[in-house]
C-alpha cells in the first residue's frame, strides 16, 4: 500500500500476495533467480501515472463527513450481519 501510494517500484518474491489486487508498480518474482529481471521491469514504469488501487489518501475525510450527516439509528444503517 505505502508502495503505491509513494509511486516507487515493488518485487514481490514468491506466491504469497498472489490473487490480492495491487497496482501496476508491484511485479512479482517467483524465485530468487526472477528477481533481477523483476527489478528491471519494476524500475521501467512511468511512476507519475501509476494510479493508486487503494484509493485518494481522503477516505478519512469522506467518512467522516458521512457519519457526520447520517442518523446510524435509521433502519438499515448500520446492520451487522453475521454469516457464518
Amino acid at each position: 500500500i505505502e508502495a503505491a501510494a509513494l509511486r516507487l517500484p515493488a518485487v514481490n518474491l514468491g506466491p504469497r500476495q498472489a490473487g490480492r489486487e495491487r497496482p501496476d508498480n508491484v511485479i512479482d518474482a517467483e524465485s530468487g533467480d526472477a528477481i533481477p529481471d523483476a527489478i528491471r521491469t519494476a524500475l521501467r514504469p512511468d511512476r507519475a501515472r501509476l494510479t493508486h488501487p487503494y484509493g485518494d489518501g481522503h477516505t478519512g475525510e469522506r467518512v467522516a463527513r458521512l457519519l457526520a450527516t447520517s442518523d446510524p439509528h435509521s433502519p438499515g444503517m448500520l446492520r451487522k450481519r453475521c454469516a457464518y
